[in-house]
Parts: structure tokens; sequence; C-alpha cells
């Protein structure tokens, strides 16, 4: 069997129990005062990492709204851009139907106006060669029969006569010819 333990060594052992008590309350105490300030950063964490969600929440609700205000746009955008190619399109085709039509009408209208034209100046032609031959037949009556000296004087007198005869008539069909339209200073053949 043991022996007993003498009083002073029971002090000893006592002691050193009540040493490893408190040493063992002194950890538990750090231990307890580590777990609350864990448990205040753990919490203060958790309130950092709601706030987080909560703005990201926030921020994503806002970009969702803005990236569909904007795709609103870009649609609405579009279909304007559509309607005013459209527009475009259509004017533009209308533009050139009328364009088409005016120069229909411009080349008939042209070509009314020339063969109007050309009729006159068929019809003036025609008066200048009726008129002509009288001209011709008054000018040598009004110089009379040449007599034989005068021969050559006569013949001069005679071509300016009928020449100035000539350039009337063609004053008269330019005349003419001008009242209507705007012509060339070429001579009549």
């Amino acid at each position: 069997m043991a022996q007993p333990l003498s009083l002073e060594a029971h002090g000893n052992t006592i002691s050193h129990l009540w040493c490893q008590l408190k040493e063992a309350e002194e950890e538990r105490r750090k231990a307890a005062q580590y777990g609350l300030k864990l448990m205040e950063n753990e919490n203060l964490l958790q309130n950092r990492l709601d706030e987080l969600q909560n703005e990201m929440v926030v921020l994503t609700e806002n970009f969702e709204q803005e990236k569909y205000t904007l795709q609103s746009e870009v649609e609405l955008k579009n279909r304007m851009l559509g309607s005013l190619n459209h527009g475009y399109e259509t004017l533009k085709q209308q533009q050139n139907a009328q364009l088409d039509v005016l120069c229909e009408q411009l080349e008939r209208a042209q070509g009314q106006e020339m063969n109007e034209l050309k009729n006159k100046v068929e019809r003036l032609k025609s008066e200048l060669d009726e008129r002509l031959p009288f001209c011709i037949s008054n000018s040598q009556h009004s110089l009379g029969e040449p007599d034989g000296q005068e021969d050559g004087l006569w013949e001069e007198t005679r071509r300016r006569q009928t020449g100035q005869c000539i350039q009337d008539c063609k004053t008269s069909v330019n005349y003419s010819l001008t009242s209507g339209i705007i012509i060339t200073s070429q001579p009549l053949a």
C-alpha cells in the first residue's frame, strides 16, 4: 500500500493544483476573450458582407435597368432609322419617277417644238423661194433696159438691187423666225 502523504506534500500538491486551476481559468478567460473578439469580428465581417451584397443587388438592379433602358433606346433608334431609310427610299423613288416623267415630257416638248420650228423654217423658205423671183423681177423693171454703153453699169446696179432684194427677203424671214425662236445668223441657201 501506498504511504500516506504528508501534510506538507499535500499542501504542495494543493498549491500546485491551485496554480494549475488558476492557469486553466486564465486560459479559459483568454480563450473566452479571443472567442468574443472572434465573434465580434465575425459579426463585423458578416455585416460588411451583407452591406456588400446589398450594394451588389442595388448595382445589379441599376445595371439591369440601365441595360433595359439602353436596349429600348437602341431598338427605338433602329426603328426610327428603318423608318427614315424607308421614307428616304420612297421619296427617292418618287423623285426618280417624277424626274423620268419630266424628262419624257421635256423630250416630247422639245421634239414637238423642233418639228414646229422645222415646219416654220420650211414654210419661210418656201415663202422666200416665192418672193425671190418677184423681187428680182421688180428690180429689173425698175432699172429698165440697158442702152449699149452702160451695159456694165446696168449689170452692176441690177446685181446690187437683186442682192438688196434678197437681203430684204432674208431679213423678213429672220424676223418671222425670231418671233418664235432665236436663230443663228447663217444665210439661208
